[in-house]
């Protein structure tokens, strides 16, 4: 299982040549994210992060059960899960 968080870029800047973001993630802070994986990002986007990565823009708006980390996953009984 994976941990990210949602947060809104507010500020890009580069670092050494590789491009960065601040993202406001609400109570997690503000923190810094590579922006290498999703180059697309601008201020004001809502993105997921991971590990110091920004990994996508997502729409702010979307509705939650239409995402696929909202989907569940089934396992075939044998799984022993």
């Amino acid at each position: 299982m994976c941990l990210g968080t949602t947060g809104v870029v507010t500020q890009i800047y580069d670092d050494d040549g590789v491009a960065m973001a601040l993202v406001d993630a609400g109570t997690a802070g503000v923190v810094p994210a590579c922006l290498l994986t999703c180059a697309e990002a601008v201020v004001g986007d809502t993105v997921l992060v991971h590990s110091g990565y920004v990994l996508q823009v997502v729409d702010a708006e979307a509705d939650p059960s239409q995402e696929p980390a909202a989907r569940k996953e089934t396992r075939p009984a044998s799984a022993g899960f």
